[in-house]
């Protein structure tokens, strides 16, 4: 198994296994239907790119928001529930919200107050998944 795993490209090493989420019972792939998964793998992946060089502080200034999409993240993230291993299927949770960010908010604005508010803003969901997992590990197919 752990040799086909490597060599179809599900992962670059099955050391990778004993690491989460694959040390635990609940198996992301298994827990949204393909089209769900990709969706969700696509907005996380996102944050994840788009936040790698970003030193995130917890610091979130709404009075900066300039579009609703802004306002909605910022209330998932304040509404959700930590998401864990045990609770990993609430992280559907994002997905419409992401999505619509990405789809109206330019995140890289003039202003770099706001574009340093909007990256602290996906920072702070950056950091809840990968506290998760590596999600640029999970071959959607």
């Amino acid at each position: 198994v752990i040799h086909y795993i490597e060599q179809n490209g599900y992962m670059d090493s099955a050391a990778e296994l004993q690491k989460p989420p694959f040390d635990k019972p609940v198996s992301f792939v298994r827990l949204f239907d393909g089209k769900t998964r990709t969706l969700i793998l696509e907005a996380i992946n996102r944050v994840l790119r788009i936040t790698a060089n970003h030193k995130t502080t917890n610091e979130i200034k709404t009075a900066l928001f300039e579009d609703e999409e802004e306002k909605t993240l910022f209330d998932a993230i304040v509404q959700a529930p930590q998401i864990t291993f045990e609770n990993m299927g609430d992280i559907k949770f994002f997905v419409n919200p992401l999505h619509n960010f990405f789809d109206k908010v330019l995140v890289m604005a003039e202003d770099e107050d706001i574009k340093n508010n909007r990256l602290n803003l996906l920072g702070i969901l950056a950091n809840r998944f990968n506290s998760i997992c590596d999600f640029s590990k999970i071959v959607s197919r």
